[in-house]
């Protein structure tokens, strides 16, 4: 699936590829709904987090941004991660990498809800 760009018109500058993903597990470990996107040849897997997220202090949610992006590193090294949530009045949120951070300006929650077809399991409390 190709999406247009705005700073660069209608022509595609993104493209969607789905990926399969390791499921990793820890017993205190939540599940999230996961989807695993290559954006402009980079790898990233975008966790979307409950409405509970949103709550969370802008500083709570870098520090978990930080411990997901380590977890990627130990176990899928070259992946950016990104994470998506709705906000109380239904507008998508995100942490993601500077590079990535067009793309998900753009994007609604639910076209990367619908891209999620895996589940990971994770802290993000």
């Amino acid at each position: 699936m190709l999406w247009p760009c705005p700073k660069h018109g209608a022509a595609p500058h993104y493209q969607i590829v789905v990926h399969s993903l390791i499921v990793t597990t820890e017993p205190e470990a939540e599940t999230y709904r996961v989807a695993r996107l290559t954006i402009r040849d980079v790898t990233v897997v975008v966790v979307l987090a409950d409405g509970g997220f949103a709550e969370k202090s802008p500083a709570e949610r870098q520090r978990v941004y930080e411990n997901l992006c380590e977890s990627l590193r130990q176990s899928d090294p070259g992946c950016d991660a990104a994470i998506l949530w709705e906000d109380g009045e239904g507008r998508t949120r995100f942490i993601a990498q500077p590079r990535q951070e067009p793309f998900f300006e753009i994007v609604r929650f639910d076209q990367i809800r619908a891209q999620a077809n895996q589940t990971v399991k994770a802290m993000l409390g």
